[in-house]
């Protein structure tokens, strides 16, 4: 029997603590605040990921697409963001 694979997209914030990186395939958990959301993917992450994790990984918001089995998301491609930062760059810009 075929399955439909639909693709779906998601987003959240990482946990803290959950990222385990083996060779390219990464598996984190995600959350809305309220259900946490194993994702997993083998493609490479971006950069901004990486340096917001390394910064603070309480705030790292990402965005994923890809599709879910009913107990893991597996990511065709995920986007991360920091708004933290970006709000930062915004405010410096401003009183200059």
């Amino acid at each position: 029997p075929s399955q439909t694979s639909e693709e779906y997209r998601v987003n959240g914030k990482v946990l803290p603590d959950s990222v385990d990186r083996d060779g390219l395939s990464t598996s984190f958990e995600i959350s809305d605040g309220d259900t946490p959301l194993a994702v997993t993917t083998d493609e490479p992450l971006p950069d901004a990921f990486w340096t917001a994790m390394a910064n603070d990984s309480s705030e790292v918001d990402v965005v994923a697409r890809g599709s879910y089995n009913g107990r893991v998301f597996t990511a065709s491609q995920v986007l991360a963001k920091c708004p933290s930062k970006f709000k930062a760059k915004v405010a410096a810009e401003k009183a200059n």
